[in-house]
């Protein structure tokens, strides 16, 4: 028989080994700003909050659709460390991912990302903005003629943009000039604008229609307050100014070159980026070169035959500046490409990547056939030079011609809309995004069907983890049930239950993992995974 001590001693053990209320990991239970919250403004701070005290070694990262970190701040613990802080700079409008990791009271660690969005997802972010890098252009044998002419006169238009800017420019330089070089300048200026003027309207003429669409009051209303009609109407007024003011001032010849060069900026790929401004400013920049290189040759072949004197004058100056115009257009062509793509592996799957390496191969025999012809300047050997010079001109006309068609590509790979389906004998379940565009507001739909004598799953998850980045954590996607169960016909047997949600969780691009886990009726987790490459 036990007695008094024994149960003491029974209820000292059982106080000790009683189950105890343990403390569960931290949680977050507030964020400001919220998980998918749309906000007018750029908000000041990141606020945390979590359902207990936090260990020092906590980390938090915002980045924005490209992957680059908007804050370069530490992240701040209140006196209390349950809420995590970090001050931020104002912000343009777009998709940012909050991401953290921090560690409980108990050394576990937790981790979560989620996006919030600043403005409308319009053309000003890169999900959206697809529409202003993009041509609707598909270069293949079976287009029409108007779509060869269409081509056609955008390559005139780079010919004759960067012949009469180019023209202009070095025209700067000599403005007292014998009677003989004057007579060919004078009539090469004319015939340059004239050109330029008709195919303008040309291409004007053939973009219209997609750009309006349908010829309603209604459409050409809106359309002339866009950046490409106000382009036009700039480049139109110029070109007609041209015929009046040129080549009576340096500093009026001067202005009106870099104006009709930034009109033609202000349409450009350049134009729908985030980094608008210092993409058009860099365009511009690319522009100047080109048609400092393209000019200078047009203004060496029209002098060499009837003014071999001044054209050899003007030889050693065009060569100086021609080799450092293309180093110029090279850098500039580079920093715009990084702007326009987050991947340069981008180039690969893209028409328009493909003929931009082209291009760039060009460029750069240029740029040795540059180095040959300074070399036969020093030399003298003007008869080999002139040989040297024609090869120029025929890769001149060859990578303009590329520029021309480049404008009617698209930079940027299509995406296409995730429709992925696993089947099997306790589940079937397909997942899908759509339109599946970083940025944008996508619908994320999971569809799931079970055995009809099975009840509804206890669980569903989708999760997006960005794959070969560092400091991403997965992204939920709070999932909702969409539609009340019902029998499908093409599963018989099988009841369906809809869970969908919408919104910018897909917040840029790259290479993702879908994961979807499905937690059955009777516990038993059913877990899938995906890869997907979204641009």
């Amino acid at each position: 028989m036990l007695k008094a001590r024994h149960w003491l001693i029974i209820a000292l053990l059982m106080l000790f080994i009683w189950p105890q209320q343990v403390s569960a990991h931290a949680s977050l239970i507030q964020a400001v700003p919220g998980e998918d919250s749309q906000l007018e403004e750029s908000p000041e701070r990141i606020v945390l909050t979590f359902n207990q005290a936090l260990e020092p070694n906590v980390q938090i990262k915002v980045v924005d659709y490209r992957k680059n970190e908007v804050t370069r701040e530490k992240a701040v613990l209140s006196e209390d460390r349950q809420e995590l802080s970090v001050g931020l700079p104002k912000l343009q409008n777009g998709t940012y991912t909050v991401t953290y990791r921090v560690s409980s009271a108990d050394g576990h660690t937790v981790a979560g990302s989620y996006v919030f969005t600043i403005g409308e997802p319009d053309p000003a972010q890169l999900a959206a903005q697809r529409s202003a890098l993009s041509g609707s252009g598909k270069l293949s044998w079976k287009m029409g003629l108007l779509e060869y002419a269409a081509y056609l006169i955008r390559i005139l238009y780079y010919i004759s943009l960067l012949c009469l800017t180019g023209w202009v420019f070095w025209r700067l330089f000599y403005r007292r000039t014998p009677e003989s070089v004057a007579q060919i300048d004078r009539k090469w200026s004319l015939g340059l604008q004239r050109a330029y003027l008709l195919v303008l309207i040309l291409l004007v003429a053939v973009e219209l229609p997609s750009a309006l669409g349908e010829w309603t009051t209604e459409n050409l209303t809106s359309f002339i307050g866009t950046s490409k009609a106000i382009s036009w109407m700039v480049s139109i007024g110029l070109s007609l100014l041209g015929f009046v003011i040129l080549h009576r001032s340096r500093l009026a010849d001067a202005a009106w070159l870099v104006l009709l060069l930034a009109a033609k900026s202000f349409t450009g790929h350049a134009n729908g980026l985030v980094d608008g401004k210092n993409a058009v400013l860099i365009d511009l920049i690319h522009l100047l070169a080109a048609a400092v290189w393209v000019g200078g040759l047009l203004y060496l072949t029209a002098h060499w035959r009837r003014n071999r004197e001044h054209a050899l004058q003007f030889l050693p100056q065009f060569s100086f500046l021609a080799l450092d115009s293309m180093i110029l257009l090279v850098l500039s062509g580079v920093f715009i490409l990084l702007l326009f793509l987050p991947n340069p592996a981008y180039l690969l799957y893209t028409q328009w990547g493909t003929a931009l390496l082209i291009k760039i191969s060009l460029v750069l025999i240029v740029i040795g056939a540059g180095i040959i012809v300074r070399r036969f300047i020093k030399k003298k050997k003007f008869s080999s030079l002139m040989t040297a010079v024609k090869i120029e001109i025929g890769l001149m006309v060859a990578i303009v011609s590329i520029v021309g068609v480049l404008t009617a590509l698209n930079p940027l790979p299509p995406n296409k809309p995730l429709n992925w389906h696993e089947m099997g004998e306790e589940l079937h379940m397909t997942a899908k995004i759509a339109p599946n565009i970083p940025g944008a507001r996508n619908t994320f739909t999971l569809q799931v069907w079970v055995p009809k004598e099975e009840e509804e799953p206890q669980k569903v998850q989708m999760i997006l983890k960005h794959i070969n980045e560092d400091g991403i954590e997965p992204i939920p996607i709070p999932l909702q049930p969409a539609s009340a169960n019902k029998e499908q016909g093409w599963f018989p047997g099988y009841t369906q239950y809809v869970y969908s949600y919408e919104g910018s969780s897909l917040a840029f691009s790259g290479e993702w993992t879908v994961e979807v886990r499905v937690t059955l009726a009777n516990g038993e987790k059913k877990e899938y995974e995906k890869s997907m490459k979204v641009y």
